[in-house]
């Protein structure tokens, strides 16, 4: 099946070793039900994005290909997929807990966490948090994803609590 969607993600701002960050992802929503349901607005989030979405079906246990890989002392192709949450880029982010969890178990999923101050390729914004599970997840198995942290408004300083808890589901693969 032939691509039919191409996202593309640019920041003026710029990061250490990078002028201008850009992502692009193409992707075959029909063929492909996670990346399909990343198409989809989210609603409900009051200015926060999360990844993956609530709900999300067949999410893969890998990371995949990632260049620079975010957890350099681990082999990227052992790396589980990221969990990640997202605020406006007039704000910033910070994580007092961020965890994974079999939500059959209970069983906590080592990550690790990355944000602005531990990205150990100085990429990531003030705005945005992702915690990386050291392994692969298991297949068909829903994860139970629990964030609590702080948002702060970078022009003021004001600053508020925030809570989110979300479920996905992985696939085969």
């Amino acid at each position: 099946m032939e691509p039919v969607d191409v996202g593309i993600g640019r920041s003026s701002a710029v990061v250490a070793n990078v002028s201008e960050p850009i992502v692009i992802d193409i992707a075959v929503p029909d063929g492909d039900p996670v990346r399909g349901q990343g198409q989809l607005a989210q609603a409900g989030i009051s200015g926060v994005a999360i990844w993956p979405l609530d709900g999300a079906q067949s999410v893969r246990i890998r990371m995949g290909a990632e260049i620079p890989n975010p957890v350099p002392a681990v082999d990227v192709a052992t790396l589980g997929t990221p969990f990640s949450l997202t605020v406006g880029n007039s704000r910033g982010v910070d994580a007092s807990g961020f965890v994974l969890t079999n939500a059959a178990t209970g069983a906590i999923v080592q990550s690790a966490l990355l944000t602005h101050l531990s990205d150990p390729n100085l990429l990531i914004p003030a705005s945005y948090v992702v915690a990386v599970p050291m392994a692969p997840l298991s297949p068909n198995t829903t994860y139970a994803v629990a964030f609590t942290g702080t948002v702060t408004e970078l022009s003021s300083g004001a600053s508020a609590p925030l809570a989110r808890n979300w479920k996905f589901t992985t696939g085969e693969q």
